[in-house]
């Protein structure tokens, strides 16, 4: 879970899942490689506040650095 407690309310009600549309939400980067073994999206989770509904959506960074050709060193 990326935050224990909700950004907006500051509840800790909160609850994992994923956004779905006609398929699974993925950002796809601006100038993306193609990499053989791997889809060129980057797929996210999602947290929802059980008080407020504030949705907070999280994407992979590893593979954000390892599609785009701007990676940045990690500093987390």
């Amino acid at each position: 879970m990326p935050n224990s407690k909700c950004m907006r309310c500051g509840s800790g009600l909160i609850a994992d899942g994923a956004l779905y549309g006609p398929g699974r939400m993925a950002l796809r980067p601006e100038g993306a490689r193609f990499l053989a073994m791997e889809m060129g999206h980057v797929m996210t989770k999602a947290t929802m506040c059980r008080e407020c509904g504030f949705v907070e959506i999280t994407g992979d960074v590893q593979k954000l650095r390892r599609l785009t050709t701007h990676a940045e060193p990690e500093s987390e």
